[in-house]
């Protein structure tokens, strides 16, 4: 996995991607995790919550990892960060979930995200010390 993330939209001579990694880079971070979130808001726009941190590999966790809201508009192919949700090493702030919309409901203006704030337990599966975490949810 390279670290990197697009979007893609839909025109009128097939659909066009756009690299997200920009914001990534701006925030003073190199990865865009995989374990991030997508949901719809008012109107035919997006919201992307995006893991990212500095590690040069795919690290569960890693310390330091943070959030980066970003607001995607289809329409016009642009994107704009909105807000950076930052750790607290040695604590992550990661697992982003963005709240979807229910059924044909209308989306939420703004959707409220679920987050773990905190320390993992050494890995994939051999984990080697206390997990340490925190929910905090962002209406």
């Amino acid at each position: 996995m390279t670290g990197a993330a697009h979007w893609y939209c839909r025109e009128d001579d097939g659909w066009r991607c756009h690299p997200l990694m920009a914001h990534a880079l701006a925030a003073g971070k190199r990865r865009i995790h995989m374990q991030s979130s997508l949901a719809r808001t008012a109107g035919p726009n997006l919201r992307a919550a995006l893991m990212v941190d500095d590690t040069a590999c795919c690290t569960w966790g890693a310390p330091g990892a943070s959030l980066l809201l970003l607001d995607l508009e289809p329409e016009s192919g642009t994107s704009r960060p909105v807000d950076q949700i930052m750790a607290t090493p040695p604590r992550a702030a990661w697992l982003p979930a963005l709240e979807q919309e229910a059924g044909r409901t209308a989306a939420p203006h703004t959707p409220a995200l679920l987050y773990t704030h905190g320390v993992n337990g050494g890995g994939f599966s051999a984990n080697t010390n206390t997990i340490q975490t925190e929910v905090h949810l962002r209406g």
